[in-house]
């Protein structure tokens, strides 16, 4: 009967914790892509906190300073970049207003054997366009509440981390139901990977900026060199990318009348720096972590879909450390085998 009494409260002790954890997980589930961002970031300038000791001490002032820092320069880069993307739309849209593609009709409709008006098609793509982008503006501006929210809770997590790191990844050891040296294991390979994907990102990036300022250069876009730093950033996001800066440019050449620069630097954005990164950020990132370019490929694209812009860095990594565990698990294997 004793035993009995002890399973019952066993069973009730299970299912009581088991429905903590779901809704705990529930709660905090809006804000799980804004809590790994606070982790990233902080990886990200945890070398500066630490460097910073000698001039500020106190710890709690040194992470408020510190994120203070780091949103002046992001909000400072934001209005530069917002400025120039605005000033370049505006230009674009007046050159979208002002083309005639006549000539580019009739040359189309001399290889076709067909009478095409593209001026017609145009017009409505424009304005398709236009009511795409009041649309987007409009989504973004409802949007702005929640992403307020997101921004307070990445700053605020990362104000406690910088502060209470080394005694997080310290209870996080302690924690790990492994042995000490196959804990040490996966934290190192956790770095490993990490350094190894923002290396990756960043390197590509700056790959894709020089190649696609020499691309400005060669199709007489105006102020190559600023539009090229610009490319370098925009680089590092996912989905469009340096194509918010090369290809409007090239719109802007072709509908002015400028088919060779315009045709020209499209089948180069296309052809070239595009693909650059594809190709160069997972060899990048599998050169120095040994994995095959394939699972970092792979790691990016869902990380890219699960968490939005901060899976780039988390998805390659959280599929290393995946493939670091399944060796652990090998090696025990084995030597459970041998025995």
């Amino acid at each position: 009967m004793k035993n009995l009494s002890l399973d019952y409260n066993k069973l009730f002790l299970f299912i009581v914790v088991s429905s903590i954890i779901i809704v705990s997980f529930v709660l905090v589930q809006p804000f799980i892509t804004a809590i790994l961002t606070a982790f990233v970031l902080t990886y990200i300038f945890y070398p500066l906190y630490a460097k910073s000791e000698n001039i500020i001490r106190n710890k709690s002032l040194r992470s408020f300073i510190l994120i203070l820092i780091i949103t002046i320069v992001t909000l400072i880069f934001l209005s530069f970049i917002t400025n120039l993307l605005i000033n370049e739309s505006v230009t674009l849209y007046h050159t979208f207003k002002k083309a005639d593609i006549k000539e580019l009709s009739t040359m189309l409709s001399g290889v076709l054997g067909e009478n095409i008006d593209l001026n017609l098609y145009f017009k409505e793509i424009v304005n398709r366009g236009l009511n795409f982008i009041l649309t987007s503006l409009s989504d973004i501006a409802l949007t702005i509440p929640q992403k307020a929210i997101s921004l307070f809770i990445i700053f605020f997590t990362m104000y406690y981390l910088f502060k209470e790191g080394e005694s997080l990844v310290g209870k996080f050891k302690e924690n790990l139901l492994l042995k000490k040296d196959h804990s040490e294991k996966i934290i190192n390979k956790f770095n490993e990977f990490m350094q190894a994907t923002i290396y990756g990102v960043i390197v590509a990036a700056i790959a894709q900026g020089i190649i696609g300022t020499i691309g400005l250069f060669i199709f007489r876009i105006e102020n190559p060199i600023i539009w090229g730093l610009v490319m370098t950033i925009t680089a590092m996001f996912p989905y469009f990318g340096a194509s918010i800066v090369w290809f409007p440019a090239a719109l802007v050449k072709l509908f002015s009348g400028d088919y060779f620069n315009g045709i020209g630097l499209i089948v180069y954005g296309v052809v070239i720096i595009s693909l650059i990164d594809n190709i160069l950020r997972p060899k990048l990132i599998s050169a120095r972590t040994r994995i095959h370019p394939i699972v970092v490929l792979l790691g990016v694209l869902g990380g890219l879909k699960l968490f939005g812009f901060i899976g780039l860095i988390l998805g390659p990594v959280l599929l290393g450390v995946l493939v670091a565990v399944i060796k652990i698990y090998n090696l025990e294997t084995e030597k459970y085998r041998k025995s």
